[in-house]
């Protein structure tokens, strides 16, 4: 309360002094709504993130990154609810906004994407959810980012799909993992060709710990 009291408008303020105020109050929603799903009162949360959105529409650009937070937070507080189609609607709108953003918003398409698939994963709809799962990996690939990570993520997540509409063949095709090793020891290269015979796909090394870190930088090339 301290908080939102402390943010006095004046109606003298430039253009830019008007954003920046509103910026501030969104983010202060975001953060109280933030804090009560983490004690999991969502209802709670709802309150705060919903009446953030709607100043957000208002008073805001949509493209600003507060505007986009603040649709996650309330997406996430549904989905904990089991309000899958205000997540879905939700989603969709925050889909919407990151592809016309463009550049701005690109890097954070697939996770849109693969949100989306998640969701109709939870009502069953498996043929929705692998098209959600794909385009996100699609997405992905395309702005060329290593992410090992989300790519298991996605490749998984495509399987469980395939799986639950019987493509036995295709699930296996999809179920296979990046092996990332990460060497966190002195002199690494005593043991970069062994992971790399076991099927590690990355190998990652602390250059501190690298006597001639080009050379190892060769040999994991290698």
């Amino acid at each position: 309360q301290y908080f939102f009291l402390s943010l006095n408008w004046s109606n003298s303020w430039s253009y830019n002094e008007r954003k920046k105020y509103w910026g501030e109050t969104l983010q202060l929603h975001n953060i109280v709504g933030s804090i009560l799903i983490e004690f999991k009162e969502y209802d709670k949360a709802l309150f705060y993130l919903e009446r953030g959105y709607k100043l957000a529409k208002i008073y805001l650009n949509n493209f600003e990154s507060e505007s986009f937070n603040n649709l996650r937070l309330i997406q996430a507080a549904y989905w904990y609810l089991g309000e899958h189609e205000q997540c879905i609607a939700l989603l969709n709108e925050s889909l919407e906004l990151e592809l016309k953003a463009g550049e701005k918003r690109q890097r954070s398409i697939p996770a849109t994407y693969f949100e989306l698939g998640k969701c109709y994963f939870d009502v069953s709809d498996f043929e929705k959810a692998l098209y959600y799962f794909q385009t996100a990996l699609l997405y992905l690939e395309k702005l060329q980012t290593d992410l090992p990570y989300s790519r298991n993520q996605y490749n998984i997540s495509i399987a469980k799909c395939y799986l639950k509409l019987n493509e036995i063949e295709k699930a296996i095709e999809f179920a296979k993992k990046t092996i990332d090793v990460h060497l966190m020891i002195v002199d690494p290269d005593r043991y970069i060709k062994t992971f790399a015979n076991l099927g590690a796909n990355v190998l990652s090394v602390h250059y501190e710990a690298c006597n001639h870190l080009h050379r190892t930088i060769q040999a994991i090339k290698a």
